[in-house]
């Protein structure tokens, strides 16, 4: 289907994306000449189907794409590439490695276990 608009897709599309003021004064005649290039009104939208369809075959549906969501996983991975956090893991390793109550209460609680369990 051939455009019958007074503006293409590909320049609406630059229009939009440059936030180009300027050229909607100059070229189109401010928001109401863009309104009437659309062949749309501006308290009323659309009117019917059929215009809808037409601005649906030449613009394209009004929709974002999908974009799926992360993974759990993913975003746990990306928190390991900070330095900051690689860096506390590796303090509480060592910590941990180093406090020798740490060792003993768990000997303590292995015994502790143990004997309930005979």
């Amino acid at each position: 289907m051939a455009n019958t608009f007074g503006i293409s897709a590909a320049d609406l599309n630059a229009l939009n994306s440059e936030k180009d003021s300027e050229t909607l004064g100059k070229r189109y005649g401010g928001v109401y000449g863009l309104a009437t290039a659309l062949a749309t009104d501006l308290k009323g939208g659309l009117c019917d189907a059929k215009s809808v369809d037409a601005h649906r075959q030449t613009f394209g549906a009004n929709q974002y794409k999908r974009v799926p969501p992360k993974s759990f996983f993913s975003i746990l991975l990306e928190g390991f590439k900070d330095p900051v956090i690689l860096l506390l893991c590796a303090a509480a390793t060592v910590r941990t490695y180093q406090n020798p109550l740490a060792g003993s209460l768990l000997m303590r609680l292995h015994s502790w276990h143990q004997w309930m369990l005979s």
